[in-house]
């Protein structure tokens, strides 16, 4: 295989860089100018024109879902709903209560291994005291 033979397998990874550094640019001002619109308070109507949107696409699904399942995705939007109100009555309650729910089982876990270990050592004491009394004995 000649030297040459590489050039275009070179060539293709180069235009891909620059392709890929293009692209980055773009995406950076895009950025820029989406916090320019954002700054400039011109994306509030944008954002609540597609809110408008997604609502109604929502409202669409929602009748569409009700007249093909019927019942079934009654019971299904209530069990999500009541889902939802409990999460968030949870999370509220444990943000007022300052719990941690991961914390307090890790702290239940190590609790429940410690009362393990002990009385791992109680019968490990007891089968050595056994042994020597029959030790002695024998």
């Amino acid at each position: 295989m000649s030297e040459h033979e590489n050039i275009p397998e070179v060539v293709n990874v180069e235009s891909e860089v620059v392709e890929e550094s293009k692209q980055e640019s773009n995406l950076n001002s895009a950025f820029v100018e989406l916090f320019k619109a954002i700054k400039q308070e011109k994306l509030i109507p944008i954002i609540e024109h597609f809110a408008r949107r997604l609502q109604e696409e929502w409202l669409s699904l929602d009748s569409k879902w009700n007249q093909q399942y019927g019942e079934g995705y009654q019971n299904l939007k209530k069990n999500v709903e009541t889902f939802s109100t409990n999460y968030q009555s949870q999370k509220t309650q444990f943000q007022n209560d300052g719990i941690n729910p991961l914390e307090q089982k890790q702290s239940q876990w190590e609790n429940k291994a410690s009362e393990f270990a002990v009385f791992v050592a109680q019968k490990e004491q007891q089968l050595k005291a056994r042994l020597l009394e029959k030790w002695q004995r024998g």
